[in-house]
């Protein structure tokens, strides 16, 4: 069985590293997907070839599952070959038929933002304004020591202050500037310099609220890594060099980081070190990714004794951006994916044998607790098909420059968001894409107000 399982493996990670080698030989778009898989492609087909071989050493997640029987059976293994198979159809299917148009998109987006430069001023100031609020109102040290619980979507040791946690949802969207930030590198305004500043201190007040290495990544080190991979220059490759190392300083160090804030705030002896390091950086790092492979056992396992699941936390979340506050006026507070005791991230972690809220069940493990295989299929097939539909609309409407660009930055990011089946994340891009649609609402009514006023003219008078 030992070798099928390699082989199986080895067959879905060359499955998902020829789609992602495609997609960033077509474009710089396949940057942004590549890091969107990179936990699938590290965590749920390289760890288990590697774990196979000998090569890793189980960290506390893995070693607790282990050590609890959940090791990776048959029926993981042909998930996961049937999700990495199932992006690469969906994929290339999109290339084919090309759903999203760039023409289309390129009109949308300049009528949602005509000035990405202000927008993008209004987004770094008005963030970083609601950030030190909520940190003014909650308390510096309750907010950092309790971040990493949050994103869990344990929030009880807010307290009383859980009821403004809506600041941070509403702080998060300030994180859209994200999308601009090619744009903003590619032209010349003033104090250009002063605002890039003021961005990288935004990114680290939004890091310090929920001790996310992805945040990080996605909105420090991408955007720079995708305006490179347009420029002509060699120079570029320099900056590249110089930018994957922080990264996987940000990959070994973030976690901890954000740990060592929590301990020494409550009054413990926290340490900086590389996140579980003490068998050497190799193993340190593919750690970081380990658990999403036992959390497909811990959904085919769920799924074979209790059926398909989807916990409340997930479904309630897609209005958390409603203020607990609100809803609590209005009798509703139960209905606030924060007032759920056992999340989805909660269960996931039991069954791999802990006792932290912290392993949240992303699209492979999720697919696997609705159903394996099929689940595998479906999530693979819409996701495919998606990121497909944006690799070859970015490939045409990058022609005519960034202009426009960021809204199919923000479809990949929404797309991302949602599949993360992350409560907080799942409520912040909800209030995102529902500012949109008012956007575009508001923009149709006025358009059409104008246009039947133009239609029926001042009334005219006819000569006696």
């Amino acid at each position: 069985m030992l070798a099928l399982y390699l082989i199986m493996y080895l067959m879905a990670a060359t499955v998902t590293c020829l789609y992602l080698y495609g997609s960033i030989r077509r474009s710089e778009f396949g940057v942004i997907f590549s890091v969107s898989e990179s936990m699938f492609l590290f965590g749920c087909c390289l760890y288990p070839i590697l774990y196979y071989l000998g090569l890793l050493i189980p960290g506390i997640e893995e070693g607790s599952a282990i050590r609890g029987g959940l090791l990776p059976g048959f029926w993981t293994a042909l998930h996961i070959l049937s999700l990495s198979v199932s992006v690469a159809i969906g994929f290339n299917l999109a290339l084919k038929t090309r759903p999203l148009k760039p023409v289309i998109v390129k009109k949308l987006s300049c009528s949602i933002l005509r000035d990405e430069i202000s927008v993008f001023r209004l987004l770094v100031s008005g963030g970083i304004g609601l950030y030190l609020l909520f940190f003014s109102i909650v308390g510096y040290d309750v907010a950092l020591i309790n971040a990493v619980l949050a994103r869990s979507g344990e929030f009880s040791g807010f307290g009383e202050s859980q009821k403004y946690m809506f600041l941070k949802t509403v702080a998060s969207l300030s994180l859209f500037s994200h999308f601009l930030i090619p744009q903003v590198l590619s032209r010349a305004f003033r104090f250009k310099f002063l605002w890039l500043t003021l961005y990288i201190i935004l990114i680290l007040l939004a890091y310090l609220n929920s001790i996310s290495r992805t945040l990080v990544i996605a909105n420090l080190f991408i955007p720079p890594l995708v305006y490179l991979w347009t420029r002509r220059s060699r120079l570029k490759y320099f900056f590249m060099l110089v930018l994957l190392p922080l990264i996987g300083i940000v990959v070994q160090l973030g976690k901890s980081f954000g740990n060592f804030i929590s301990i020494t705030l409550s009054g413990g002896d926290g340490q900086i070190e590389s996140y579980q390091s003490s068998d050497g950086l190799f193993n340190s790092f593919f750690r970081n990714f380990g658990h999403a492979w036992f959390s497909v056992e811990a959904g085919v396992r769920s799924f074979f004794d209790v059926g398909p699941l989807v916990n409340e936390d997930i479904l309630l979340s897609i209005f958390g951006f409603v203020p607990a506050r609100i809803m609590d006026s209005f009798g509703l507070i139960s209905f606030h994916y924060t007032n759920i005791s056992d999340g989805m991230a909660c269960i996931n972690a039991a069954k791999l044998g802990l006792e932290t809220c912290t392993i949240p069940t992303l699209y492979p493990s999720f697919s696997a607790y609705v159903a394996p295989v099929a689940g595998a299929m479906f999530i693979g097939l819409l996701r495919g098909f998606i990121f497909g539909s944006i690799d070859f609309a970015w490939r045409n409407a990058r022609l005519t420059g960034f202009n426009g660009l960021w809204l199919l930055w923000f479809l990949a990011a929404t797309t991302s968001n949602y599949l993360t089946f992350i409560p907080p994340t799942i409520a912040q891009t909800s209030f995102l894409v529902l500012i949109i649609l008012f956007i575009l609402f508001f923009k149709f009514i006025v358009n059409f107000v104008v246009a039947k006023g133009r239609f029926q003219g001042p009334s005219a008078t006819r000569p006696s």
